[in-house]
């Protein structure tokens, strides 16, 4: 029937919206924006309904048939859920019910919005970083297979505004080996490895999620963080002697960050040429397209700039072959797919216990200190 999109959805600028006629109650039917509808041609201001939301992106008018972001034409199977621009398995199955929101590419929640940044809500488990059907393989794109793409879409002309793809001729192709000039060699980030931290050095664990140490983002002036979104001068803390910052979207904003500006995250780190996107490790766009499209915005999406920009898909570049880790394989700390942050990158336990284990004449209450320090941190693994 020439879908590309599900049935209750439609086709503009290269991603699948829920359509504008089911959106509206059939007053608007033409789709002319990511957040606008149009009653009849011509289309002017004076017939369109517009919907932007609170959030402007993935909300109003600019959502797939399912409520969620729009997304690459195709569709997911039926015990898959589209998160990030991947399809899942479904978290009401993996979690048999109890968590069956999905919050991240490995976390489900048992509610969803912001109660979810509760940890005690969620769940992590990189078992859940999985797609759905008889293989159990990895999450992977909407499938064109899961609709009847038809004629119609094959004759489609591409517009000026649709986005690039990897295999266009006028686009740089990504390189599996590294950017050529711009090296990307896979390499372990210089962490303090026995300091009993397990997030990047320039973060500190809160809630089980690692965010830029209050003490950096404060220029030392409040060093004891005692919310998301809020860090205290010194103990006891009260209202009058706390720093709270948190930004105009109030997710991922002010104090609520990881050390690089983006969304905090599980303990661990990426890659040296990997870089941080919804919870997990990618190679770096600026890396996979030689500089030409610096900036992820999806797991299959790089993008010449940032911010609102990135919706005119005319700036945008997307593969199958972006959603790669930036390691080579040659151990399990050089992993070659997008992975969640690792642990072993940030704090060696199995070295921390062997020299605890040699240090028999040290000091009786330092040995008490340092076991008090590991078990803290078999505490602080199981909450992450």
């Amino acid at each position: 029937d020439g879908r590309a999109c599900r049935l209750n959805e439609e086709l503009h600028a290269g991603l699948c919206y829920k359509k504008c006629a089911l959106l509206t109650d059939g007053e608007a039917p033409i789709r002319t924006s990511s957040w606008t509808c149009c009653a009849a041609h011509p289309c002017s201001p004076a017939n369109e309904i517009g919907k932007a939301g609170m959030t402007i992106m993935c909300t109003g008018y600019d959502i797939a048939g399912d409520g969620s972001c729009p997304h690459d034409p195709g569709a997911c199977l039926e015990d898959e859920e589209l998160h990030a621009g991947l399809c899942f398995k479904r978290c009401a199955l993996l979690t048999q019910g109890l968590r069956p929101f999905r919050a991240g590419p490995s976390t489900c929640c048992d509610s969803h919005g912001l109660s979810c940044m509760n940890p005690h809500h969620g769940q992590t488990n990189i078992d859940f970083f999985v797609g759905g059907g008889a293989d159990g393989s990895k999450p992977h794109p909407p499938q064109h297979s899961a609709v009847e793409p038809g004629p119609e879409a094959e004759r489609e002309p591409e517009e000026a505004s649709s986005p690039r793809v990897a295999e266009d001729a006028s686009s740089p192709a990504p390189s599996a080996e590294g950017p050529g000039a711009l090296g990307g060699l896979p390499s372990k980030p210089k962490e303090s490895m026995h300091d009993g931290n397990v997030c990047d050095d320039q973060e500190e664990l809160y809630g089980g999620l690692c965010y830029a140490r209050c003490s950096v983002l404060t220029h030392g002036q409040a060093t004891i963080r005692t919310s998301s979104w809020t860090c205290c001068t010194a103990h006891p803390c009260y209202p009058w002697n706390q720093f709270g910052s948190v930004g105009t979207s109030l997710l991922c904003k002010g104090y609520d960050v990881s050390a690089d500006g983006a969304c905090p995250h599980e303990p661990g780190a990426c890659l040296v040429n990997e870089e941080l996107y919804m919870g997990m490790c990618y190679k770096k766009c600026r890396l996979l397209t030689d500089g030409a499209y610096p900036y992820r915005t999806a797991p299959l999406t790089c993008c010449k700039t940032h911010g609102l920009a990135c919706l005119n898909a005319g700036n945008d570049m997307t593969s199958k072959d972006f959603d790669v880790g930036g390691g080579d394989g040659s151990d399990d700390l050089s992993p070659t797919a997008a992975h969640p942050p690792l642990e072993q990158l940030t704090e060696d336990e199995e070295e921390d216990e062997q020299e605890e284990d040699g240090d028999e004449e040290g000091d009786a209450e330092e040995t008490d200190v340092q076991d008090d320090a590991m078990v803290m941190k078999r505490r602080l693994r199981a909450v992450a």
